[in-house]
């Protein structure tokens, strides 16, 4: 089913980041690598990188048409608790893809100047959307308790969506192949 359809055609469960992960340390995830790392560097290739990182997108995408359901049904409260949910699960997103996708990708696409100058055009752009998310995010965090911000929730809300969906789209597409081993 298309990210359209998963966004605002059909209900989802409620799926909450892994926020107990805080205990994972750099030592744990180098020590899950399976192949050397890139030259000159430290970020080694991870085997599961890519499809956690696309399971990170499939959560999002859930938890969003989560939220767009309980704003609907009129529950604030609950709605408010999602966005936040929505906003450790995208930090934690944006830190991945910063730390393990985009350095290793730096070092590895170094010699490839087409390759290289796509995924620095797609790092900033990822990095002023996740700007403008958590901005929103922080902007609607009191959703439940001012009411002058009901009106202009539901277009902004579907605004970032829309972004989102293309950007998941882009990166499934055209960055996240990039990711081989060195």
């Amino acid at each position: 089913m298309g990210f359209l359809s998963r966004l605002f055609g059909r209900e989802e469960p409620v799926i909450q980041p892994d926020i107990a992960r805080t205990d994972v340390s750099r030592a744990d995830i180098l020590q899950k690598e399976s192949s050397a790392p890139a030259p000159k560097m430290q970020i080694r290739y991870r085997s599961d990188l890519i499809t956690k990182l696309v399971d990170d997108h499939r959560k999002l995408v859930a938890l969003y048409t989560d939220i767009n359901n309980t704003f609907a049904a009129g529950d604030l409260t609950g709605a408010v608790t999602r966005l936040r949910y929505f906003k450790t699960g995208i930090q934690e997103h944006l830190l991945t893809e910063k730390i393990q996708l985009y350095v290793y990708l730096q070092y590895l696409l170094a010699e490839d100047k087409l390759a290289y100058d796509l995924m620095r055009s797609l790092h900033k752009e990822m990095d002023g959307i996740g700007r403008a998310v958590l901005a929103f995010l922080e902007k609607y965090d009191s959703l439940d308790k001012n009411r002058m911000l009901l009106e202009t929730f539901p277009t902004e809300f579907k605004a970032i969506g829309g972004v989102l969906v293309d950007r998941i789209s882009r990166e499934e597409n055209t960055l996240y192949p990039l990711y081989v081993p060195s």
